[in-house]
């Protein structure tokens, strides 16, 4: 703020001089008046007592006993004084007016002293009281008047004024009761790292434990699960955990629509950038789903591999007669590879998921009715990668709760701390705004709220922000997003006094002048989140409720499991390297030799097989099992050499298998596609030995070799009734 610039010494001095001075006269007046009125108020008050307390013979014995003590004090006792005793005028001297008064006025006196004592009580009350009547009232002609709007109280207040309306739920979050039936309505709180964000998270848990009901918590730390998971009864869900159970895609579906489910789970709409390609990517998915599953192949090593250890001609052939197929043509090769790495970055956490134990499905275990929990897990280091399953699983979750019959009460909780740190799940605004008769409760924690808005977009990260009716706002570092958390709590009209000084060389020209404006203000001013203690903040809940500025205090929590078991196998020992064996090129070919891949390693995807080097097809699983071993004969040369002239049967499957390619081989095809030369090349039934390498290498097949090309039997569907 700029700050004002500072006036000369003489025009200091002469202005705080004039100020203060007309300050003290007002002061001054104040006082006296106060003091006069006090005064006045106690005179009548005693002369009142007075009058009613004396008869009138004490009051007239009292005047002529005064009137004779003073003629007697002043020496004019020669003289006579008049004195009525019994009716009857009588002039006597002024010592016996004196005797004769002095009993009736004794008692007048006593009387008197009563009232004056009365009076000057009465006189310091008024003093006392008129002087804290004129303090609050010109404190109160300054102090802003709230006109309408959101309020500000503290937790006690609002903890009070909801069990009075007799509208206190069973649950507290911040040391005060959630509104009646408003778990449902969702809660958020936000706040940066160590301002007591996870301790609300871990009390409204173990009040959830303690009524026996059930919940999903996504615990991206595994401080929750470390707290209340429960080996045998609760469901951990962490792929490379080894508590985590046997779950697959195929689990979770039960009707066709399921595919597009969990398509559409794995891969989430940009926030702002072009859909097509996650659009896109979802559609080959989803037919990558059918077709394995038709095949029987329906484990997280098939998923993985057919699309990750796949080329886009080996993708195109297992998606032959699916949708799917034409978004993985390689004559579109761009494109192709493109929907490719979107697909593929979406699985690369599948291949930490095993295929071993008894099969689990979160659907089915959404509509068991118990206390279990499920834990939805990960490492630190790891949750980045692991960010595309984990947010399915959540995702599922959602849409398998929706799947439930109504019930308008209480049911399922979900937790999901740090939502940042999952991608963007487009069911989250359903969830917020279509849940509440199903029974789902969702808690969310977020620490930055331009976190929520990069992944979710403007619009949708407003409707989540909304949609979650209580909550608990704590200290943020961000000045935007303390911004945002004031918007959020409210602004209130306010009758606003402002006050302005005037002085001049004559008294007369001083003056104060009050005034009022009516203005819109926000109840919590940024600076003020900002700068707020741990554990300190602001609740909001939904309904004519004020704002709570709120305080808890730190609660451990015992430990009773391990936070993460790895599972076994996932070590990693390197080999030292072997130099290659020189290879031998055709006289006709100039291109750098490349060595065999000989060493044994395959990756079976299912339908096709790749090389786990090179990562290119070699064949099918049926072709690799009817593979010779590496061995080399004349027999085998020879009939090599026929097929490369074109003399071949290609009514049945050949495999051609050879340690140095003979004269004659297309080795620049392997050369110019970057691809190591196969050690055996498996030929099926109805194409040619050029059409399959063609194939290896992504190269259109030729013309020639189109026309020899046969169409493969069609496979029996047992997904068709899906």
């Amino acid at each position: 703020m700029a700050k004002r610039a500072e006036k000369g010494t003489m025009g200091s001095f002469s202005r705080g001089a004039e100020l203060w001075m007309h300050q003290a006269r007002l002061f001054g007046v104040a006082v006296l008046t106060v003091v006069v009125i006090s005064f006045l108020i106690g005179l009548v008050t005693g002369s009142v007592y007075f009058y009613k307390a004396a008869t009138p013979v004490e009051r007239y014995a009292l005047e002529r006993n005064w009137i004779g003590e003073a003629r007697d004090a002043l020496g004019m006792n020669r003289a006579k004084m008049e004195l009525y005793v019994n009716g009857n005028k009588s002039m006597l001297d002024v010592k016996e007016v004196i005797a004769l008064t002095e009993d009736d006025a004794t008692e007048a006196r006593r009387k008197m002293r009563n009232g004056t004592l009365i009076g000057s009580l009465v006189g310091i009350g008024c003093l006392i009281l008129l002087s804290m009547f004129w303090w609050h009232y010109g404190r109160g002609k300054m102090t802003d008047e709230r006109l309408r709007g959101a309020s500000l109280v503290n937790g006690e207040d609002l903890k009070a004024l909801v069990n009075a309306r007799e509208d206190a739920s069973p649950y507290v979050i911040a040391d005060v009761p959630m509104r009646a039936k408003s778990e449902n309505l969702h809660t958020l709180i936000a706040g940066a790292q160590g301002t007591g964000k996870s301790q609300q998270f871990f009390a409204l848990m173990k009040q959830v434990r303690a009524r026996g009901k059930r919940a999903i918590v996504y615990d991206p730390s595994g401080e929750f699960t470390q707290a209340f998971f429960r080996p045998g009864k609760d469901i951990l869900m962490n792929p490379l955990d080894a508590r985590s159970p046997n779950w697959n895609i195929w689990n979770e579906i039960e009707k066709d629509y399921h595919f597009d489910n969990m398509a559409n789970g794995l891969i989430p709409d940009p926030a702002e950038a072009d859909p097509f390609w996650a659009k896109a990517g979802r559609m080959v998915l989803k037919d990558v789903y059918k077709v394995l599953g038709r095949e029987g192949r329906r484990t997280n090593r098939d998923l993985y591999n057919s699309i990750a250890k796949s080329n886009l001609e080996a993708m195109h052939a297992l998606l032959a007669g699916e949708a799917g197929a034409s978004y993985v043509d390689p004559v579109t090769e761009r494109t192709g590879m493109s929907l490719k790495m979107t697909v593929q970055n979406q699985l690369e956490a599948f291949r930490f998921l095993h295929d071993e134990g008894e099969p689990f499905s979160i659907r089915k275990w959404i509509k068991e009715e118990s206390d279990s929990w499920m834990f939805i897990t990960a490492r630190e280091e790891l949750r980045e990668a692991l960010a595309p399953v984990l947010s399915l699983w959540v995702d599922t979750v959602i849409k398998a709760v929706l799947s439930l019959d109504p019930v308008h009460r209480e049911r399922l909780w979900l937790f999901v701390d740090e939502l940042p740190t999952l991608q963007k799940l487009d069911i989250l605004k359903l969830a917020l705004t279509n849940t509440r008769k199903y029974g789902l409760c969702c808690v969310l924690g977020v620490q930055d709220f331009s976190q929520v808005y990069e992944i979710y977009g403007h619009d949708l990260a407003k409707t989540i922000i909304s949609g979650c009716q209580t909550k608990l706002l704590l200290r943020v570092t961000d000045g935007a997003a303390a911004k945002l958390m004031s918007e959020l709590m409210g602004q209130a009209e306010v009758d606003e006094k402002d006050e302005t000084l005037s002085y001049g060389i004559s008294s007369s020209r001083d003056g104060v002048s009050v005034f009022a404006k009516r203005n819109l203000r926000e109840i919590v001013l940024t600076s003020e989140i900002l700068t707020l203690p741990d554990m300190h903040g602001y609740l909001v809940i939904p309904g004519d409720y004020p704002i709570a500025r709120v305080a808890y205090e730190y609660t451990p929590t015992q430990k009773i499991a391990d936070g993460f078991v790895e599972r076994g196998g996932l070590g990693i020992s390197f080999q030292p390297a072997t130099p290659a064996a020189p290879d031998m090129l055709d006289d006709d070919d100039d291109a750098p030799p490349a060595p065999p891949a000989d060493d044994g390693k395959k990756a079976d995807s299912g339908r096709v097989v790749i090389d786990a080097d090179t990562g290119e097809v070699v064949g099918t699983r049926e072709e690799l099992s009817r593979a010779k071993p590496r061995s080399e004969d004349e027999s085998d040369l020879e009939a090599l050499a026929e097929a490369l002239a074109g003399k071949e049967d290609i009514s049945k499957d050949r495999t051609y298998t050879f340690k140095v390619p003979p004269k004659g081989f297309p080795s620049r095809m392997f050369h110019d596609a970057g691809m190591e030369i196969p050690g055996f090349i498996h030929v099926p039934a109805g194409k040619t030995l050029m059409q399959s390498i063609e194939a290896l290498t992504m190269k259109k097949p030729t013309k020639a070799a189109a026309t020899a090309a046969k169409p493969a039997p069609k496979k029996p569907d047992p997904y068709a009734d899906i």
